[in-house]
This record gives structure tokens, C-alpha cells and sequence, in this order.
């Protein structure tokens, strides 16, 4: 199964200690040796590298930089990974965490589409 893992830093800018750095470097390194991880990487920040596009009542609407809602909490970084299960992303997404510290990860089941 794959999931679409998210984390979200307790506070933002997300900027770990060289240290910590290296422990994520070194658990990320490990995770796409054995097949868990599939790609990783941090996410632009809001203002430079994203945008919010609706659709309601036929009216597509377009917020960028200081029009998003800056009271949602912001992704710093992502991880594609492969997992046997749900338990088992969790149990990887609990291990990243006692690496990266404080903070949430969000974890998105990837349905795989069947070839048509």
C-alpha cells in the first residue's frame, strides 16, 4: 500500500539542528535502501511555492501567498512510502517523528488506480 505522509512541524520555519538533520539524512538513507521510502522532500513555503484553486457554483477562485488562510496549519516536507499496511505506516510515520520532533504527520492512503 502506498501513503502520502505529510509533516507538519509543532513550529515553523521546520530548521533542525545539523544533528538532527543528519538523523533524518541517515533514517531516510536507510528507509529508500529497504523499499519503504519511495521520494521525500521539503515543501516550498506558501508564498512562494503554492496556491488554493476552488470550484463552487461554477466559480473557480485562486488564493496564493498572504490570501491562504494562515490559520491552517502548513506542511514542511513529504514522503511517499510503501507499506504492507496501515499499522505499518503509522509505525513508520512514529519512528520519523521521534527523529524529527514535535509536530504531527499526516498519513494519506494512495489508491492505486487499476490499469484500464
Amino acid at each position: 500500500m502506498l501513503f502520502l505522509s505529510l509533516y507538519k512541524p509543532a513550529a515553523l520555519p521546520a530548521q533542525p539542528s545539523r544533528e538532527d538533520a543528519a538523523r533524518i539524512g541517515e533514517y531516510a538513507q536507510r528507509s529508500m535502501n529497504n523499499g519503504t521510502l519511495l521520494s521525500t522532500g521539503p515543501l516550498a513555503r506558501r508564498e512562494t511555492g503554492g496556491a488554493r484553486v476552488s470550484l463552487a457554483n461554477g466559480q473557480v477562485t485562486v488564493q496564493t501567498g498572504a490570501e491562504l488562510d494562515s490559520t491552517l496549519m502548513r506542511a514542511a516536507g513529504y514522503a511517499l512510502i510503501n507499506a504492507g499496511s496501515r499499522e505499518e505506516a503509522i509505525r513508520q510515520a512514529s519512528e520519523f517523528m521521534t527523529i524529527a520532533g514535535d509536530g504531527k504527520v499526516e498519513l494519506l492512503a494512495v489508491s492505486e488506480m487499476a490499469p484500464q
